[in-house]
């Protein structure tokens, strides 16, 4: 699989996708004062294969989004 870090131009690091699916397998929650703690992404592909994201609201409750 090619992985692309969409963050790149801004400085950011790639995503460590191994924390996130460990914090989500732990049922953490994140804090209520964190940055973008109420947003949620959705990345999906365009038929052009570029990629397309969108912001979504999500909440967690009782362990689950």
């Amino acid at each position: 699989m090619e992985i692309t870090n969409l963050g790149e131009a801004d400085g950011l690091p790639p995503v460590d996708w191994a924390a996130v699916a460990e914090k989500l397998d732990a049922g953490s929650a994140p804090a209520p004062d964190a940055v973008n703690s109420r947003t949620t992404w959705l990345s999906t592909i365009n038929q052009d294969g570029s990629p397309h994201v969108t912001a979504v609201g999500a909440q967690w409750l009782d362990g689950a989004f």
